[in-house]
């Protein structure tokens, strides 16, 4: 039976709890095991020592996917990335709700930061609404053609394959972008506060299962209820650059995952102390390695023995199409990344203009 690692607050009868990936484990059938470093009660929070309960989690069991959702407090991202960062692991899985759908804000700058400079270099699978978009890319998000361009910049940025959930300024299709190809989903897999499911921890499960990325997210949609229906704006033309020209930036390649928990399994929690401890920053590890790296036409470059280099070898069915469904429109200069220490105070203007686009 293959088994996933699932860690995420937990905020009770909300689309934040932790009930609603069990739910999916179940239906998948996969063997679970969740770490809840903050549960949200009606009466009060309860907080346990994330590091302790991840340390018993790798040690106990290998597996074969790992789902990351909203951590709130960035001592606890820290310390998650920092034992994603200790211990051999499978692909991870991210919904990491920095912003929620309707644009409400949901942690703070600090934990924003940690999120950015640590946990990001553990993501090989990145599921985000489109305020999230332009919050990590720094693009202003207004038709399908900026979306587009902010999931690029943060497939470059964090060297991760990136899914932006479809909404009215995408004309409500789902985007993926692995690297320059780019596939436009008919209908939106994104997770309705009324759902029982959870479509990223259904790619989690599907990428168990030893589906590739693309493939896995179909089919995570067909558990979803969504339509397959496709439309393609695909560029695959790469070259290779050597490592001495490139800047050092690499990210662990886990194995080939594998899909599917016992029927009304609880979560599992293991022992644990009071408080959760601040995880000493990753950003003190060295990191020496310097893989050559793809270069595409439009600028794009990753490195050639990460998971976006693996996951284009595998992804045959993204070849290079032509299509119209981006409406032609005027496209403004991308805007330079804002500084992680600023960019949230600047998405509380954003949203506000952005609510009314």
């Amino acid at each position: 039976m293959k088994r996933i690692l699932s860690v995420a607050d937990s905020i009770e009868n909300t689309r934040y709890s932790v009930q609603r990936c069990v739910n999916t484990y179940n239906d998948y059938n996969v063997e679970s095991m969740i770490a809840v470093p903050q549960f949200t009660g009606e009466d009060a929070d309860e907080q346990t020592d994330i590091g302790e309960v991840l340390d018993f989690c790798f040690t106990q069991e290998k597996f074969d996917a790992i789902f990351i959702g909203m951590i709130r407090e960035a001592s606890a991202v820290n310390t998650v990335s920092s034992k994603l960062m200790k211990y051999d692991h499978q692909a991870v899985v991210a919904e990491l709700s920095i912003i929620s759908p309707e644009g409400k804000i949901l942690i703070s700058r600090d934990t924003y930061d940690a999120v950015v400079n640590s946990l990001m270099q553990n993501v090989h699978f990145l599921a985000i609404n489109i305020y999230e978009a332009e919050l990590l890319s720094g693009i202003e998000c207004h038709g399908p053609a900026d979306a587009r361009q902010a999931a690029e910049a943060i497939c470059e940025k964090f060297h991760c394959v990136v899914f932006i959930e479809g909404c009215r300024k995408t004309g409500g299709r789902d985007l993926f972008v692995l690297g320059t190809k780019v596939k436009w989903f008919d209908g939106s897999a994104s997770n309705s506060p009324s759902s029982k499911k959870n479509f990223t921890a259904a790619v989690a499960c599907e990428l168990a299962g030893g589906k590739a990325i693309y493939e896995a997210v179909t089919a995570a949609r067909l558990y979803c209820g969504i339509a397959t229906g496709v439309e393609d704006v695909t560029d695959n033309t790469v070259q290779y650059v050597p490592a001495s020209s490139t800047p050092a930036e690499s990210k662990i390649i886990p194995d080939e995952p594998s899909a599917k928990v016992p029927e009304e399994t609880e979560p599992i929690i293991a022992p644990v102390s009071s408080l959760v401890s601040p995880a000493k920053s990753i950003r003190d590890a060295a990191r020496n390695l310097e893989p050559s790296r793809i270069k595409f036409e439009s600028g794009l470059s990753i490195p050639s023995n990460g998971i976006l280099a693996r996951e284009l070898a595998k992804s045959s069915s993204l070849t290079a199409v032509t299509s119209n469904i981006e409406t032609p429109e005027p496209e403004p200069a991308p805007e330079e990344p804002a500084k992680s220490g600023t960019s949230l105070d600047d998405m509380f203007a954003r949203l506000r203009r952005l609510s009314e686009m």
